[in-house]
């Protein structure tokens, strides 16, 4: 077993063997066994994990885990059932609809269609128009 790898595992796992993965048990209590680099890593990591445990201000109680959740539903915000935010983006939508609309209309059909263009120009300088 590699170094990174039985980190990584004392890491995810802790350094309590109860809590290894089955599998790897036995492999990892051979590998801190045979090599003084392993042992120095698991005696570190186990000093580590009792410094934290000892840093643990509010002792973890059955209830500890509905008072996190009672308290954070209190703090989050409350949903509005109103309708206007839809009304307000329905709205948006129509506009832009409709703006599309007129700007495809003015960008697109207004070009094509130029009779009154021709029947303009053959008012004001007098040239036949073929309309």
């Amino acid at each position: 077993m590699k170094k990174q790898e039985l980190e990584n595992l004392l890491l995810t796992h802790g350094t309590d063997p109860a809590n290894w993965p089955a599998g790897m048990r036995a492999s990892m209590e051979t590998c801190l066994k045979s090599s003084a680099s392993f042992s120095r890593l698991y005696s570190d990591m186990r000093k580590l994990e009792q410094d934290m445990h000892a840093c643990l201000r509010v002792p973890a109680t059955p209830d500890l885990a509905a008072r996190i959740i009672a308290a954070s539903a209190e703090a989050a915000p409350k949903t509005h059932t109103s309708a206007w935010p839809r009304m307000a983006w329905a709205a948006g939508f129509a506009c832009a609809l409709i703006a599309g609309g007129g700007i495809g209309y003015f960008a697109i059909v207004m070009p094509i269609d130029d009779s009154l263009s021709r029947l303009a120009t053959s008012a004001l300088f007098g040239t036949r128009s073929y309309i």
